[in-house]
């Protein structure tokens, strides 16, 4: 698999970037997955761009960021249409019923661990591969899995090589893979990677 790097100027955010590709992608009535959660930003964000008439299922493993999602979405009046899942995204396919399957438009991953939460539960490479794979799966035709990724906390680093060991191996027939990271001097800069289902 080759995998296309691009390299972006300073200041540039992982998350900006992550929405501009994605909201390219969503339209009125479409079906996303927020597989992390976290203070619902991603949530909100998708929710807003499937509208009324779309859906959106948000996975976290902590019920609190559940509850700060909910609390986020219902400030906004956006809480329709919206399943929170109080799971890891490694359980995407067991929670998500299989009429969903090929008709998802865009599934983000935004790892490591939760902003102002307990620093000590973080993503892990396994199961956030097993959350790609699922949700590669799940994923409609030109459509998109987003993740973004942090190397400075610990193990952020072995799980950002696993999960680019894991891209290489998929089929480039199949899928496209864009690498997008910053281009300055930063110790540890976050990324964004995303895969194209084709």
């Amino acid at each position: 698999m080759h995998i296309n790097n691009l390299f972006k100027e300073n200041g540039w955010s992982p998350v900006q970037e992550s929405h501009v590709i994605i909201s390219r992608i969503l339209t009125e009535g479409d079906y996303a997955i927020d597989a992390t959660a976290g203070n619902g930003n991603d949530t909100l964000f998708l929710k807003k761009c499937v509208g009324s008439d779309g859906k959106v299922f948000a996975f976290d493993i902590q019920k609190s960021a559940l509850l700060t999602a909910e609390n986020l979405l219902k400030k906004y009046n956006l809480f329709e249409n919206i399943e929170l899942i109080n799971s890891g995204h490694q359980y995407l396919a067991e929670n998500i019923p299989s009429i969903y399957t090929g008709n998802i438009k865009a599934v983000l991953f935004n790892l490591g661990y939760l902003p102002g939460g307990n620093k000590s539960i973080v993503t892990q490479p396994k199961t956030s591969i097993d959350g790609i794979t699922q949700a590669l799966t799940l994923l409609s035709i030109n459509c998109l899995v987003s993740i973004i990724y942090y190397t400075g906390h610990s193990g952020g680093k072995t799980e950002f090589d696993e999960i680019m060991k894991y891209l290489k191996s998929l089929n480039q027939k199949n899928y496209s893979v864009t690498h997008y990271k910053a281009s300055d001097k930063l110790i540890n800069p976050p990324g964004l990677l995303t895969i194209e289902k084709k």
